[in-house]
C-alpha cells in the first residue's frame, strides 16, 4: 500500500505570515523576481533519484516516473507527474517503511488524503502496473517558490516555501480554511555547494515543515536559488528517511 510515499515525494513535492527579508516592499506572502525562468518553461521536464535510507527505489521493480511543466501563467506553474510500479514494489517499500505493522485502514485513509491532496488520480486496475498521477502549482520566481496546495488551489492564498534571501531561523506560516496552522522554518543555508545533482555540486537552502499526519513526521524542502526545487528529505513517524533529489 505504500504508493502514497510516491505521491507524497513526487510531489511533491512539490509547494507565512513573517518575510525572510522583513523590510522588503513585498508582503509576507508575495515574491517578487523574474518569472522567464529556463526550468518553468512548458515541456520542461525533470528527472529524479528516489532513496530511502541506503536503498534507491530505481531498484524497484517496474517503476517508471515522469514529471514536468505542463504551464506558466506569469510565474504561477503547473507541474504533472506520473508513476507506474507494480504490487512486488509496493510490498518492499511497505517493509522497508516498517509501515506493514500499521492498520490497512489507516494506510488507505492516508493514500487517499494524499490524492485528493496532490489532484492525483489512483488506477489499480492492473497490480502489475499501479499508476500513480499527480498535479501541483506554484508560483516560481527568481527570488523564490510559493504553494497553492493547502489554499486548494487559491492563487489568492499562497504558502512561502522559501525565499531566496531568507536567513536562517526565518518561519513561513499559513492558516488554511479549517483554521489550521501550517509552519516551515528555515533550517539552513549552505555557504558552499552541499547538494548534490547529476554532475553539479549546489548551495542549498533547506526549509522544515512538521506534519501532522499518521505516516509521515516532517518534510524538508531543498531549494537553490539558480536552479529553484532540488529536493525533498521526507521523515516518517517510524524514522525512516526518504531522500529525492531533481534534477
Amino acid at each position: 500500500m505504500k504508493k502514497l510515499f510516491l505521491i507524497f515525494i513526487a510531489f511533491a513535492a512539490v509547494f507565512s505570515l513573517n518575510s525572510c527579508d522583513e523590510e522588503s516592499s513585498l508582503g509576507p506572502n508575495e515574491i517578487g523576481g523574474s518569472t522567464d525562468l529556463e526550468y518553468t518553461k512548458p515541456g520542461y521536464s525533470y528527472a529524479m533519484s528516489i532513496s530511502l535510507g541506503s536503498n534507491y527505489v530505481e531498484q524497484l521493480n517496474n517503476l517508471k516516473d515522469s514529471i514536468w511543466v505542463a504551464k506558466n501563467d506569469n510565474g504561477i506553474v503547473t507541474t504533472k507527474g506520473k508513476f507506474e510500479l507494480d504490487l512486488e514494489s509496493i510490498r518492499k517499500l511497505d517493509t522497508m517503511y516498517g509501515t506493514y505493522t500499521l492498520p490497512r485502514s489507516l494506510k488507505l485513509q492516508a493514500i487517499d488524503s494524499y490524492v485528493k491532496l496532490f489532484n492525483g488520480t489512483l488506477d489499480t486496475s492492473n497490480l502489475e502496473n499501479i499508476k500513480v498521477t499527480f498535479e501541483l502549482k506554484n508560483k516560481v520566481t527568481s527570488e523564490g517558490i510559493q504553494g497553492f496546495v493547502y489554499s486548494k488551489g487559491k492563487e489568492s492564498r499562497p504558502f512561502t516555501i522559501v525565499k531566496y534571501d531568507c536567513k536562517v531561523g526565518d518561519k513561513y506560516e499559513f492558516v488554511d480554511d479549517d483554521g489550521k496552522k501550517h509552519s516551515r522554518t528555515v533550517i539552513s543555508k549552505a555557504t558552499t555547494e552541499d547538494w548534490n545533482i547529476g554532475f553539479l555540486n549546489v548551495k542549498s537552502i533547506k526549509v522544515e515543515e512538521k506534519l501532522d499526519d499518521p505516516v509521515f513526521d516532517k518534510v524538508v524542502y531543498v531549494t537553490n536559488h539558480k536552479f529553484g526545487f532540488v529536493g525533498l528529505i521526507v521523515t516518517t513517524k517510524q524514522g525512516k528517511v526518504t531522500t529525492v533529489k531533481v534534477f
